[in-house]
């Protein structure tokens, strides 16, 4: 999406929140960590905003958690 022209800020933003919006349209669980609400968390080791290819390198990507499951843990 960054090399067709967005930001990485406006990439992320339609990777995740819009395109839950799309998916929940009449109750859209995002933009609230809370229980009963549906969350994936990804912790990189860069500033996805300044280098989104962050997201492209597995060595980079230290959690990711998806509906409060740890799918991969890294020290």
């Amino acid at each position: 999406m960054v090399e067709g022209g967005l930001t990485p800020m406006q990439a992320l933003v339609a990777a995740t929140s819009a395109a839950a919006r799309l998916l929940y349209p009449n109750n859209p669980p995002v933009g609230i960590l809370q229980p009963g609400k549906i969350a994936d968390l990804l912790l990189v080791t860069r500033d996805p905003l300044r280098d989104v290819c962050v997201l492209e390198n597995q060595t980079d990507i230290k959690l990711i958690v998806r509906n409060g499951v740890i799918y991969k843990s890294t020290p």
